[in-house]
């Protein structure tokens, strides 16, 4: 992704403070469609009792990111020749979405078309509600001083919205009051802040002359960089669910990278999913276990934890068809394997839970 940075310097204690901010903005639009009742029975998705069908589909200018519904699954697209990358992810503008049991066809960003085992027929897709978070992102460092070679920086993607309703959500997702016009001067002063209180905790004291020699200090001898991402992982009429990302590199053979999720119910704020799900339930524990064997064998290797130090991840993910456990490097595996992701579809995971009168009932219900 080519950056145009614009760079502004200005005082800070002894430390000079640069920033350097994309100037172009990104769109991602999340459409909500319905599929015609007599083509959403044609792919097996539309009973007598629930003919209402939907179809969502998250789109970027460059087009479609994915598609999906709890009988497609998450549709993603099928490329031979692209790797996804923490920066770009993938994104179909002709081509195939491969989706759980079919395909959707892809023409000029659109979906207009499936194809099942036996059959290929055009989809009649009917807009009825649509989305759209710009992201952003901001560059901040701290070099020693004009001479510094090395710097500490920390480089922060976040999004916002020109909708009030959507906007107000994304304020509790950041836990931060902000909007398009202002969300680069609030993410700057927090990533100041969190240059800041690390090494307010690692110096132990909060003395600002203190913390601003130890910087000095540090990085005479030591990197300093951290990234901050998000996208948007799931929507549906009710749910929204953002997938975080953090890499901390302090040092040494490589950095440390995590991934965490925030579920998000549109009239309910965000939801503690701890309160919700048994992450004690043993019969949990055995159906990821078996997953993890599962992984193992797809990647052929030995596992790392046994049976007893294994445990239920509490960061979790919701997909269309799946609840998505995260393991963090370390946690059952090397660190060369990154983040592994455990996957329980939905029709096993109602038991473990007390889903009932919470917003995640109606991932429950056909």
């Amino acid at each position: 992704m080519k950056q145009n940075l614009s760079i502004l310097s200005k005082c800070f204690g002894v430390l000079i403070l640069c920033l350097g901010i994309e100037t172009m903005a990104l769109d991602f639009t999340y459409q909500t469609f319905l599929i015609p009742t007599a083509q959403a029975k044609i792919l097996n998705q539309a009973t007598d009792s629930n003919p209402q069908t939907l179809l969502f589909v998250a789109n970027s200018k460059e087009g479609i990111l994915y598609a999906g519904n709890q009988d497609l699954g998450r549709c993603t697209p099928l490329l031979q020749d692209k790797l996804e990358s923490q920066n770009e992810p993938i994104t179909l503008k002709e081509g195939i979405l491969e989706c759980k049991n079919l395909a959707l066809k892809v023409e000029n960003g659109a979906i207009l078309g499936a194809l099942t085992a036996t059959q290929n027929f055009r989809l009649n897709l009917k807009l009825i509600d649509s989305m759209v978070l710009r992201q952003q992102e901001i560059t901040y460092q701290y070099p020693k001083n004009s001479k510094q070679a090395k710097n500490a920086l920390i480089s922060t993607q976040f999004h916002c919205s020109n909708d009030s309703k959507t906007q107000k959500i994304l304020q509790s997702v950041y836990q931060e009051s902000f909007d398009c016009k202002n969300a680069k001067e609030v993410f700057l002063k927090n990533s100041q802040d969190s240059i800041q209180n690390y090494f307010k905790e690692m110096l132990q004291t909060n003395d600002k002359e203190k913390v601003a020699k130890g910087i000095e200090k540090y990085l005479q001898t030591s990197p300093f960089e951290e990234y901050k991402g998000e996208s948007l992982y799931y929507f549906d009429n009710n749910l929204l669910v953002f997938l975080k990302s953090n890499y901390l590199y302090t040092g040494g053979a490589h950095g440390i990278s995590s991934k965490w999720g925030v579920i998000v119910s549109k009239e309910k704020g965000i939801l503690p999913l701890n309160t919700i799900l048994d992450s004690n339930n043993g019969e949990l524990k055995s159906l990821l276990w078996q997953e993890y064997q599962n992984y193992l064998k797809s990647v052929k290797a030995e596992a790392f934890v046994d049976f007893e130090s294994f445990r239920v991840s509490d960061v979790i993910l919701l997909d269309y068809d799946s609840f998505v456990f995260l393991y963090q490097p370390y946690e059952i595996m090397p660190y060369a394997y990154g983040i592994v992701e455990l996957r329980i579809p939905l029709e096993q995971m109602g038991k473990f839970g007390n889903f009932a009168k919470t917003p995640l009932e109606s991932l429950f219900v056909k």
